[in-house]
């Protein structure tokens, strides 16, 4: 894993040729056979409101992390190495604050987006998209991408907000290059794999109960 030259993902964006972007319920453990190369973090780090942290994501930077009233966000904290995905429309524009709100097993790149809007990156974003209007907790994945020589790596962030404390579960993030799925870790062995689904179903009752 070699590193040594930083740029912006937007200098990446236009190398890889991808859209300009000036123009633009519960948690389960999906395993990706395919995806060898994936850093993966369980995390259990719990932010109430009036507070902030600094996540660092290993290889890639950091994320401030701050709770306010009835609303969270997540800003780079770094340099330009790391944005969030953010969702936009036409007539929002380049820069919208609306956090990228992915379920699980959806994928996290830029460009168009299922649910009707494009997928930009942000310096920050607003958790408007885990609003819980009071009806309990609600649970999801932020989207993330680090800047590297070879492109854009693709990450997410679990995480599940109250109305009033945020909780991070974990994240993840694709180091060979290329994007990944909400909610992915890394593949085990065949001797893992048992130990794994137990982990797996320890881990939904705890975010359960």
């Amino acid at each position: 894993m070699s590193c040594t030259k930083t740029m912006s993902l937007d200098s990446y964006a236009s190398l890889a040729t991808l859209p300009v972007i000036a123009a633009a319920g519960g948690f389960g453990v999906m395993v990706d056979t395919l995806q060898a190369d994936i850093v993966y973090q369980d995390l259990s780090l719990t932010i109430g409101t009036g507070s902030s942290t600094n996540l660092s994501i290993l290889g890639g930077g950091e994320f401030t992390v701050a709770v306010s009233g009835s609303n969270f966000q997540i800003a780079n904290s770094s340099a330009d190495k790391m944005r969030v995905l953010n969702r936009v429309s036409s007539s929002k524009g380049y820069g919208g604050l609306d956090l990228e709100r992915f379920d699980e097993g959806e994928k996290i790149s830029l460009g168009s987006s299922s649910k009707g809007k494009s997928r930009n990156f942000a310096k920050s974003g607003v958790g408007d998209a885990f609003a819980t209007s009071g009806e309990g907790p609600e649970s999801g994945y932020v989207g993330f991408g680090i800047a590297r020589e070879e492109g854009i790596n693709y990450g997410w962030i679990a995480l599940e907000w109250d109305g009033s404390n945020l909780t991070i579960d974990g994240y993840a993030y694709e180091d060979a290059g290329g994007t990944i799925n909400a909610g992915t870790i890394p593949a085990p062995g065949a001797i893992g794999l048992l130990g794994l689904a137990a982990g797996a179903a320890g881990l939904r009752r705890k975010r359960q109960g």
